[in-house]
């Protein structure tokens, strides 16, 4: 874990944590974590969200709309 902070703007401070695993002698960022907010547990809940709702191919295709509209 590697913790950081953001100075500036409005907001102040805002603390950021990096989560990190080693891989092949390498460290890749896997999570990031914004004021206790973490990006692996936001996406958990949208996607529980969608397949409690519909099908996991609602899913797939939800995400790959967002992926065409972000190229």
């Amino acid at each position: 874990t590697v913790n950081a902070v953001i100075k500036g703007g409005e907001a102040g401070k805002i603390p950021i944590e990096y989560r990190l695993h080693r891989k092949d002698g390498r460290w890749l960022a896997y999570d990031v974590v914004i004021e206790g907010v973490g990006l692996v547990n936001n996406y958990r809940s949208q996607f529980d969200a969608i397949l409690a709702k519909g099908s996991f191919d609602d899913l797939l295709n939800q995400l790959k709309k967002k992926n065409l509209e972000n190229k």
